[in-house]
């Protein structure tokens, strides 16, 4: 008998809304199978610190509790919010506590300052107050943070964070000393910045012990965990997480929902970055995924992606909870919420198996790299698009939609893959260790390894390109590791110069599996070489290092997703160290491959994220590094496992199966002993 599952629901209930959302909530939950509902509640500080609406909050909080329990549900409190989400056009309180400040600062008047002795005084109140109304559990939101606190930017820089640094540093820098120096490019530079955001990192667990001792005061047994952030603290907070858990198990929900995604585009990439969240945060902590919030997402996001969401975080990151937004509102059509708590409901048997089969089982392919520091900070006045160095595109935007399975931060993987600003963060000898084994970069990171002296292991020179290429296609070349994309043209679209770098072959260097090229003019029947795109090199380290010139951050979209790529890309991995195992389907497709030990099996799981559905008549085809013999066993809806039939081809199998889009089809096939 499998254990039951945890499904954890989050409810806002406004008490002009209370008795039509009271009258739904118990249909709710029966209808998505609903285990703990997190009821929401403000303890950010009102005007003249009284705490009149965490009274009245409590007050329903306790009917809420009294209707819940005769079902089996437990009633815990979500403390949205306690620093502030940031300006958003709303009320400011009045109350004279330091308020969070930016780099230039510019202060945001509705976020508080975690330092401020007043602001922790009262949030020691505020949180000894829900704890006395005895919750299942607490869980504080993801609006503790420094970051993201608009119009306040790189935050937070007041002067009780400045005092905090210098302290904790023993530097003796000014705000405007400290952030001119972090903008150089020097190993000095990129210290300071370390340190920065180490001193906000310490100074945000100072509020976490403070609110477990408020909750120890009243109770040791009671639960509090983290809502993880967005934004550089996503990958950062096992240890607030930990300090919020005193004696009990630590508790984090991962960030984050698809707020206004279309539908299920970013699915792969959500996927890595949970895996990289969990690797940085450590096996210890009780993980919750954030699948969706509905309503804020009806019009983007279907009842089969919400489902497909918890499946795949089951799936990729462990986790045990789902944790979702269903609203319990009449204001709602039925059909709307009722229908998305029928998707949750009705899947639960599926989900729950999952979520066992994952605890068994360990993923495998070549490793994204994700790291716990920060790039360049070239211009204070405009936020990177990524703060923190844990670009992951090779992973999540391209494998993640090419059917090739990845892990991250996985030491035990025998070929990684590192693009965009993630190599800046690595050490030298970090670098040289990767060198060592299989490793692929794309322009920018392989910049970064050469301006480490590094060229001679990777056979090219590489520089930073100064004006754009004239490129017209990429063509590959007779190669083996193109396999079947050998003599293909791609297209290519080179933006500007940060899209790229110029590969030159070293003597005795580098092979070219590939050549940007252009043409005089359209019609111009004379194909010119302008220099190599991929190239692939054995070094003397006994390593072997694959590079693909362009930027795959900016350009992965245009350049990389199409069947002649995916045939190239899978060729160089195979080079680098074999795969295995690869969907050969049409359209995207994620996969994870693994293996369970335990039961001597591996174990498939791929995901369709074309809006096409793939038809069993034709077919998914799995290309294997090892071979597989029957019977093969398929999950279905109803949690349980069933033969599935397949037929044995050249190098893989190909299973009698349709891929339905975005709802997942569960392998499990013996190892080959």
């Amino acid at each position: 008998m499998c254990e039951p599952m945890r499904m954890m629901t989050t409810v806002a209930l406004p008490p002009w809304r209370e008795p039509q959302i009271m009258n739904d909530l118990v249909e709710m939950c029966q209808r998505s199978k609903t285990t703990d509902v997190a009821v929401m509640m403000m303890g950010i500080p009102e005007n003249g610190h009284g705490h009149e609406g965490v009274e009245q909050a409590l007050e329903q909080f306790g009917r809420i509790k009294a209707q819940l329990e005769p079902e089996g549900v437990r009633a815990g409190i979500l403390i949205q919010s306690l620093i502030g989400h940031g300006e958003r056009g709303r009320p400011i309180p009045d109350v004279p506590f330091q308020r969070i400040v930016g780099w230039d600062g510019t202060e945001c008047r509705a976020c508080f300052c975690p330092l401020d002795e007043g602001f922790l005084e009262h949030t020691r109140q505020v949180v000894q107050m829900m704890a006395g109304a005895a919750p299942a559990f607490l869980l504080v939101d993801d609006d503790v943070r420094l970051d993201n606190h608009y119009p306040a930017r790189w935050a937070c820089a007041c002067q009780l964070h400045m005092a905090y640094f210098n302290q904790t540093t023993t530097h003796t820098l000014t705000r405007e000393q400290l952030f001119t120096a972090m903008r150089g490019q020097d190993e000095a530079s990129q210290i300071l910045r370390d340190q920065w955001y180490e001193s906000g990192e310490q100074s945000l667990l100072i509020l976490a012990k403070e609110i477990r001792q408020a909750i120890d005061g009243v109770s040791r047994s009671i639960r509090c965990g983290k809502c993880v952030s967005g934004s550089r603290h996503e990958l950062q907070q096992g240890a607030f997480a930990r300090a919020l858990a005193g004696k009990t198990r630590p508790l984090a929900r991962l960030a984050h929902a698809s707020y206004g995604a279309s539908g299920y585009n970013w699915f792969a990439e959500l996927m890595s970055t949970h895996q990289a969240q969990r690797s940085l945060m450590g096996d210890d902590i009780e993980y919750m995924c954030e699948a969706d919030t509905f309503p804020q997402t009806y019009y983007s996001t279907s009842r089969k992606t919400l489902r497909g969401f918890v499946a795949g975080t089951l799936l990729a990151s462990r986790v045990d909870i789902p944790y979702t937004w269903i609203p319990s509102t009449s204001e709602w059509v039925d059909s709307e919420w009722k229908g998305y708590a029928d998707a949750m409901g009705q899947s639960e048997p599926f989900f729950r198996e999952l979520r066992n089969l994952s605890r068994k089982t360990t993923w495998s392919g070549p490793s994204g790299i994700c790291l716990r520091a920060y790039p360049l900070m070239p211009d204070p006045h405009h936020m990177p698009t990524k703060e923190v160095a844990y670009d992951l595109d090779w992973t999540g935007v391209i494998c993640g939609r090419f059917g090739i399975p990845f892990t991250v931060n996985n030491p035990q993987s025998r070929a990684v893959m590192i693009n965009g600003i993630a190599a800046d963060a690595l050490s030298t000898q970090e670098m040289r260790h990767y060198l060592s084994g299989g490793v692929l970069l794309d322009g920018p990171s392989a910049l970064a390894f050469a301006r480490r002296g590094l060229d001679k292991y990777m056979g090219v020179d590489v520089e930073a390109l100064k004006e754009s290429l004239e490129i017209t296609e990429e063509i590959t070349t007779d190669d083996p590791v193109n396999e079947s994309s050998t003599g293909k043209h791609l297209l290519v679209l080179l933006k500007d110069p940060s899209d790229g770098v110029r590969l030159s072959i070293r003597p005795n260097g580098a092979r070219v599996a590939s050549w940007f090229t252009r043409n005089r003019w359209f019609m111009d029947p004379q194909v010119h070489r302008v220099q190599p795109a991929v190239t692939i090199y054995e070094n003397e380290l006994g390593g072997r290092v694959a590079i693909y010139a362009h930027s795959v951050s900016s350009t992965a979209s245009i350049s990389f997703l199409n069947s002649i790529r995916k045939q190239q890309l899978i060729g160089v991995l195979n080079w680098l160290h074999p795969l295995p195992a690869v969907a050969m389907t049409s359209g995207d497709a994620y996969m994870l491959f693994g293996h369970n030990d335990t039961d001597h099996e591996n174990v498939a799981a791929l995901f369709n994220l074309n809006p096409d559905d793939v038809e069993q008549n034709d077919g998914v085809t799995l290309r294997l590094n090892a071979p597989t013999s029957g019977p093969l066993l398929r999950l279905d809806d109803d949690g349980q496992w069933r033969n599935l039939s397949f037929d044995v081809m050249p190098g893989g199998i190909r299973l009698h199966a349709a891929l339905r889009t975005m709802w997942p089809l569960i392998v499990r096939m013996p190892m080959t002993r």
